[in-house]
């Protein structure tokens, strides 16, 4: 499948690919470059603080916090 970059610098990703990949409307998007080729993939839900991805995520003023960081949060209080 080809597609052009438009003036934006943007490609489209066809719809049959974004189901496949099961990305929505506001889903971050991992670009990574290996040798001469650009990898796409969802990103992973991960906490604003210690990246982790492991632990319970709680949406806190519209961030992702893992529980373990909140617990130690609370602890400083």
């Amino acid at each position: 499948m080809i597609r052009k970059i438009d003036e934006l610098g943007r490609i489209v990703l066809p719809a049959e690919m974004r189901t496949k990949l099961h990305l929505e409307k506001e889903d971050a998007v991992n670009i990574d470059c290996v040798d001469d080729k650009i990898i796409l993939s969802k990103a992973k839900a991960t906490c604003v603080i210690c990246h982790s991805s492991e632990n319970e995520l709680l949406s806190v003023d519209h961030e992702l916090v893992c529980s373990e960081c909140i617990q130690k949060i609370k602890s400083l209080w």
